[in-house]
């Protein structure tokens, strides 16, 4: 997820007062993906906020999520068009008693300022529905773009509701370096044992993965900014040396100040 647009540029406010004379600002895709998204494959256009109808709201974007999946679908859009996108967003402005000014959003609003919509209806631009975001305190918003959105959810429901793997099968994490996929490495780095450690290809195989994948799961590693919640000091490289962000010593005095209380 990032925040893409200056907080100072977030929006114009021409008068005081209505949502209609507030101007947005959106990112339109003007070129499809080709190698590297580039800024010359967008423009910036500005666009007036219209007034709230009874059951809409106003936000006000605060986290957008960038996702791999955006550069396939676009194909699917005719150029120019609104860049799609989730978005956690801050309601500034509401004429819904379900959705009161203050609280924060989770839709699929695009890369976009400002958005008015009915909660109730679907978005005309991508698939998720718009919801509150409960108060995570003191965790950042930018988790309901992340474990707590989308990717946390397909991680999870995907394999628990929809797979449902039997004893005995094996599953293969094809992108396990990707936002999925790195929750699916993180949940499987807890499943190591208090004192021990994995090599990168032992957390590959386990994931139905070969061996040679373990750059991808390095990667997931890489991305873990919770480095005790998901224990990164038991993973190690084949020489078991390395492999750990704040060095092998402190993986060692990590991994025996462990062992004391499971021996």
């Amino acid at each position: 997820m990032a925040k893409l647009f200056n907080p100072y540029l977030m929006g114009r406010r021409l008068y005081s007062g209505t949502s209609g004379k507030l101007l947005g600002r959106k990112y339109v895709l003007t070129k499809y993906f080709r190698g590297e998204p580039k800024a010359s494959d967008f423009k910036i256009v500005e666009e007036q906020i219209p007034e709230l109808k009874e059951g809409e709201i106003l936000t006000e974007a605060e986290y957008l999520s960038v996702d791999p999946y955006m550069r396939a679908y676009m194909i699917g859009y005719k150029l120019p068009t609104d860049m799609i996108g989730g978005q956690v967003a801050k309601i500034i402005a509401s004429r819904n008693k379900d959705f009161p000014v203050g609280k924060y959003v989770v839709g699929a609003f695009g890369w976009r300022t400002h958005t008015v919509c009915s909660p109730k209806v679907p978005p005309s631009l991508g698939f998720l529905p718009t919801i509150l975001l409960p108060n995570i305190e003191p965790h950042p918003l930018s988790l309901g773009l992340g474990i707590l959105g989308m990717p946390g959810n397909t991680a999870y429901f995907g394999l628990k509701e929809i797979c449902k793997p039997e004893p005995g099968e094996t599953i293969a994490i094809t992108g396990a370096a990707g936002a999925v996929g790195s929750h699916q490495v993180w949940d499987q780095l807890q499943q190591v044992p208090y004192g021990t450690y994995q090599t990168y290809g032992d957390i590959a195989k386990s994931l139905g993965r070969s061996g040679n994948h373990s750059r991808a799961v390095g990667g997931a590693c890489g991305a873990n900014t919770h480095l005790l919640v998901v224990p990164c000091h038991r993973v190690v490289a084949s020489n078991s040396k390395g492999g750990f962000s704040s060095g092998i010593d402190r993986k060692e005095w990590l991994l025996e100040h462990e062992k004391k209380y499971t021996t």
